[in-house]
């Protein structure tokens, strides 16, 4: 899975769980601009935060 597949679908799941989608449309929008570094963080962010809003559900 490409970074760009794992961020939609982090963000996906995100949104289930109540995160604001515009915000991760606007991230989309600037993906592909990134450096790979930065994709990489931005979706290891995520998935930490997917893992904390999980614990508390």
């Amino acid at each position: 899975m490409s970074s760009k597949q794992r961020f939609q679908d982090l963000a996906a799941r995100l949104v289930k769980l109540g995160e604001s989608k515009e915000e991760f449309d606007l991230w989309l929008k600037i993906f592909d601009d990134l450096p790979e570094d930065k994709q990489r963080e931005l979706v290891s962010m995520m998935l930490k935060e997917l893992e904390e809003l999980e614990k508390i559900r």
